[in-house]
């Protein structure tokens, strides 16, 4: 279960001050609504203990995620960010590397289990053997989404995965989501405006996500700048 306790969140473009709070628990799917992109990425900066929140505190099943326990914690997640740089390679490889599979029979494995994920996601297989940094962004977001349900990691976090995504895709990525959560997940996604109606069972409205008065300071065993970063979806 992820629990965020009277949150603000770190924004310098505004000095809105309102806590935020809420419980993530198996089989939820929680949105967090905002305007803003860099205060959607910011939250779940915050979740992964990459950046302190200026007042407030996060727990995982109890315990509080901290600078110096954050490292086990991202260890439980699945993380689609909303940015990703590809590399030039195949899809094949670039999932590869996210599975850390090194065994040639694993790939066939993996391929079948594929296949049936991206026809979920209206996604063609072809793109398998397709160099990664030549897939279209809003292809390519369906085709992560697709792997993160194959994690057995028990909390997803996704950062605006319906962005850029048609109203077709949208609504076949929703049904997705949802299902990954029915499956015993923990699933929270952040969100502009492209959520369809009643996609999720609970939304953070706009008026909530906050950002601190000015001279507000964080905690003080919180890093200054994360000593951790991302260089994959999933931290193993």
């Amino acid at each position: 279960m992820l629990e965020l306790k009277d949150i603000i969140l770190e924004e310098s473009s505004a000095c809105r001050r309102q806590p935020v709070s809420f419980v993530v628990r198996p089989g939820d799917t929680y949105t967090f609504n905002s305007p803003s992109r860099s205060l959607n990425t910011c939250l779940l900066r915050v979740i992964m203990g990459l950046k302190a929140p200026v007042e407030g505190y996060v727990t995982i099943e109890g315990e509080h995620v901290s600078s110096r326990s954050s490292s086990t914690f991202r260890r439980l997640m699945t993380y689609l960010p909303h940015g990703l740089f590809l590399p030039h390679c195949r899809v094949s490889e670039f999932l590869l590397t996210l599975w850390s599979l090194q065994v040639n029979s694993d790939l066939e494995l993996r391929r079948q289990q594929v296949r049936q994920q991206w026809s979920q996601l209206d996604v063609d297989i072809s793109w398998w053997d397709a160099y990664a940094d030549e897939v279209p962004w809003a292809v390519m977001r369906r085709i992560l989404l697709a792997v993160s349900s194959m994690t057995g990691h028990p909390l997803v976090l996704l950062d605006m995965p319906f962005d850029g995504q048609s109203e077709e895709h949208v609504r076949l990525m929703d049904g997705y989501i949802r299902q990954m959560a029915q499956s015993g997940k923990s699933v929270l996604q952040t969100s502009l405006d492209r959520l369809p109606a009643g996609s999720s069972e609970k939304t953070i409205p706009e008026s909530a996500p906050t950002v601190p008065s000015p001279g507000a300071k964080a905690p003080s065993d919180a890093p200054s700048s994360p000593s951790f970063q991302p260089l994959s979806l999933f931290d193993t």
